[in-house]
């Protein structure tokens, strides 16, 4: 009984936890942040493939030699 007391009484970890909670916060704000890049990119993406379909269905051609 008194091993389990002593285990819940020992702080030796403490600065470990801490580290892995600002650890856990660091990789949600970067999903996040990876998350909104990627919306960007579709967008950025998704404008250029319009553009070059418009640019090839007016591209002048040689019907005639």
């Amino acid at each position: 009984m008194s091993a389990l007391l002593r285990l819940l009484r020992d702080e030796t970890g403490g600065p470990l936890v801490e580290y892995a909670m600002v650890l856990a916060l660091l990789s949600m704000v970067a999903i996040v942040a990876l998350g909104a890049i990627a919306s960007s990119a579709s967008g950025a993406l998704t404008k250029t493939q319009t553009q070059l379909t418009s640019a090839a269905v007016n591209f002048p051609t040689m019907t005639t030699f």
